[in-house]
This record gives structure tokens, C-alpha cells and sequence, in this order.
């Protein structure tokens, strides 16, 4: 679904730090360069409107990705770029730090694992930030 693809891939900070598996450092370190790049005013947090910007430049690739399959009305149907951060931003001060992603991505993996929000054309499931 577009909220799990685009937070599976914005979002997930977890492969950040000292890990055990390459892939995982690998992971960690397009992770810290994806959150870098969304932070656009460099000042260690991503606002609202990065994180919007962010989130419509992932919209369009999947567009463009999908071509004919685009199902705007199921699309259409997705929380918000607003709602998805309003969940991420776990203190409510209107900026989301690393760690706050890096929790997130946590909570995403967590459910995917139970089963729900698998990101699969068929699943209703939205996912939990």
C-alpha cells in the first residue's frame, strides 16, 4: 500500500548504529542519507511541509512506477502526508527527529510481522505509525 511504501522507505532508521548484519548497516546507512535528504533546511528534524514534500515526490515515483495499475481512487483513500506525520511526530512538537522515525519504522516492522499492512495491492490494512 502507498503509507507502508512510503514509510517502509522513508522511515525506517533501525539499520542506523552498530549492527550485525552488512545489509542492515547498508540499510541504516540509505536510511540516515534518506532522512538527510528530507531534511532540506538542515537543521536535524523534518517539518511538516519537508515531510509533505518528501511524501509527494514518493507518491509520483510509485505514479510513474505503476503507470496503468495507478488506482487514484484507492489512492486517494490513503492517510494524508499531515495524518502519516501527525502519528510519527510522537511528542507533538511538530518536528520529527531521527529517533522519532527510527520508533515508527519499529512500530511499522511490528505490524507487518503480526500480519497486517503487508503492502500488497489486495491489503486494506492501513498501517500504524
Amino acid at each position: 500500500s502507498l503509507c507502508v511504501a512510503l514509510i517502509g522507505s522513508s522511515v525506517v532508521f533501525a539499520g542506523e548504529g552498530k549492527k550485525e548484519n552488512q545489509g542492515n548497516r547498508k540499510h541504516g546507512e540509505r536510511s540516515a542519507a534518506h532522512f538527510k535528504a528530507s531534511d532540506t533546511d538542515g537543521n536535524g528534524s523534518i517539518s511538516l511541509s519537508e515531510f509533505t514534500a518528501m511524501h509527494e515526490k514518493r507518491v509520483a515515483r510509485m505514479k510513474k512506477r505503476q503507470g496503468d495499475r495507478w488506482d487514484a481512487e484507492r489512492a486517494a483513500k490513503r492517510p494524508s502526508a499531515a495524518a502519516i506525520y501527525k502519528k510519527i511526530d510522537a511528542d507533538g512538537n511538530g518536528s520529527v527527529t531521527k529517533a522519532e522515525m527510527r520508533e515508527a519504522g519499529k512500530r511499522m516492522h511490528a505490524r507487518r510481522k503480526r500480519g497486517k499492512g503487508k503492502g500488497k495491492a489486495g491489503s486494506k490494512a492501513t498501517p500504524e505509525v
